[in-house]
């Protein structure tokens, strides 16, 4: 393997790591969320009329 494809991987890897990391932060915020009274979430579909 020469440099310029594991430049390429290293790359390619820090990309995959920021996706999960976002993902990841996204699934806890979602969780966290879930735990909130009802009438305290933001989703319109929740919120009386």
């Amino acid at each position: 393997m020469d440099r310029a494809q594991s430049v390429g991987q290293a790359d390619v890897l820090q990309e995959l790591g920021d996706t999960l990391n976002d993902k990841s932060t996204s699934i806890t915020e979602d969780l966290y969320a879930a735990k909130q009274p009802l009438r305290t979430r933001s989703d319109p579909l929740l919120t009386p009329p």
